[in-house]
């Protein structure tokens, strides 16, 4: 008896495990949320009443469109990142489609544009994977182009109308605090109501709510519509320094994100978005400025390590206006973004001589805390293309032979710019006898720091908590 009891009883204890898992993987199995997919959601926005174009999502060429006349100037772009923008199709019936597309260097992209006109109650949506692990990346919505009437004809803007979606406030299937190679859905519409489609249509294809970011076209800020007068815009996207260089340049070369105007089978009563709110920049923490007296001794260490030579202080200031400030004022601005601010040296030229460089130092604003990341980029004036950068990355440890056992040199640095490093590892290079992938002898140069993402805002610092980086031209005495 005492053995049946027994055996009874492990069989109940065994029963009543099975059980308990079962009840445990029942919801794992039959709950499952479906896997994000971007052709399931083709799929989806079209059984939900929307007429769905794909376009591309790849990078664009800015130096080689240059070259081929389809731009200006390089736009000052970065030098150490990645630019890629959604090339999209024209909407049903449009005769009046984006100013740009870069055909002309990539066949492949014929009938798609790097800037488009929109309709307030179309959407471009974006559906993909994040970068990998970088030092910075961000979907920046910019106006491309405004109708000038006096002149006949568009003007180009190239001016954020917003704050970015950034690694600090993207919304993905992943935690808060590690936002890369996860999934995310990127909506931009002027109009709430079809946000609300999209999003709802969109849990059909494992987009859930909560990895879907709403990114609102400001209706009343900008001309929307399909004919000559109304703004083209577009989206950079911007891609820096790859903690993995061969995942960066697999990312570069094949991004993981789909692209789709949406636009109603129906159109809709009107539900337009108001104007958003802006990140504020800045934090009222000033104490970047409080290591003057530590910059001022690593500048006179610089001046007497290059007392041989002649010396040419340079001046920084604040570079550039913001996008809005280009719509009001009907100006190129060159595609800035709220994430950085951007400062700029006064303009020098530099010869292709050992005895002739420039040496750039200040505070390593990322290895302080002011920021996620910081750059400087070297341009040509001419044609504001950027040939060589360098970033905070580089920067450690680089104070330390003009302050020896200064506890403080570690928010500092020291960097060179030349024609040729001579061995120099903390030297970047200035391309010459290239076109625009350089910058000859004879044209001016200057240098651009750029300042990323302040953790406190999630947006760029304000360029008055800033201790200016700072540069000095040597060459020799005559």
């Amino acid at each position: 008896m005492r053995g049946c009891n027994m055996r009874g009883r492990v069989i109940h204890v065994l029963l009543s495990a099975f059980l308990l898992l079962c009840a445990l993987l029942l919801p794992i199995s039959c709950g499952t949320a479906k896997a994000p997919s971007a052709g399931d959601l083709k799929d989806a926005l079209e059984e939900a009443g929307f007429s769905v174009q794909e376009g591309k999502f790849g990078p664009v060429d800015i130096f080689a469109l240059v070259q081929a006349g389809v731009f200006a100037n390089c736009n000052y772009q970065n030098a150490g990142a990645a630019y890629m923008t959604p090339k999209l199709p024209p909407a049903p019936g449009q005769t009046a489609p984006g100013t740009f597309s870069d055909a002309v260097i990539e066949p492949a992209d014929q009938g798609l544009f790097i800037d488009y006109r929109i309709q307030p109650d179309e959407a471009i949506v974006l559906a993909g994977k994040t970068p990998p692990k970088c030092a910075y990346f961000g979907y920046d919505a910019n106006i491309v182009t405004r109708w000038n009437e006096l002149t006949g004809k568009p003007t180009v803007l190239f001016g954020n109308y917003g704050d970015a979606i950034n690694p600090l406030v993207i919304r993905t299937d992943g935690p808060e605090d590690d936002p890369y190679e996860r999934n995310t859905m990127i909506v931009m519409t002027a109009d709430k109501g079809v946000y609300s489609r999209i999003t709802e249509a969109s849990g059909g294809a494992g987009y859930s709510e909560d990895m879907i970011n709403e990114y609102p076209i400001p209706s009343q800020l900008l001309r929307l519509g399909l004919d000559q007068e109304s703004d083209t815009l577009t989206v950079l996207h911007r891609f820096a320094y790859p903690a993995d260089t061969k995942a960066g340049d697999d990312y570069t070369a094949n991004p993981t994100m789909s692209v789709f105007r949406v636009t109603p089978k129906t159109p809709p009563k009107p539900d337009l978005y108001e104007m958003p709110t802006g990140r504020v920049r800045g934090t009222g923490n000033y104490d970047e400025l409080a290591l003057s007296p530590k910059v001022d001794e690593l500048r006179k260490s610089i001046l007497k390590k290059y007392g041989n030579l002649v010396s040419q202080e340079c001046t920084t200031s604040p570079f550039g206006p913001d996008g809005l400030d280009g719509i009001q004022e009907m100006q190129d601005v060159y595609g800035p973004g709220r994430d950085a601010q951007y400062l700029e040296t006064t303009q020098f030229t530099l010869a292709n001589d050992p005895d002739e460089f420039a040496v750039v130092y200040g505070v390593n604003h990322a290895a302080f805390g002011k920021a996620t990341y910081s750059s400087l980029v070297v341009y040509g004036d001419l044609q504001k293309n950027g040939v060589a950068s360098a970033w905070n990355g580089d920067y450690t440890g680089t104070a330390e032979e003009y302050l020896p056992g200064d506890p403080d040199a570690k928010y500092l640095y020291v960097w060179k710019i030349a024609r040729s490093s001579g061995g120099d590892a903390h030297t970047t290079e200035v391309p010459f006898n290239k076109g625009v992938y350089g910058v000859d002898l004879d044209q001016p140069i200057f240098v651009g720091f750029r300042t990323y993402l302040e953790k406190e805002t999630r947006t760029g610092p304000v360029a008055t908590e800033l201790y200016f980086d700072r540069a000095i031209k040597f060459s020799k005495k005559p």
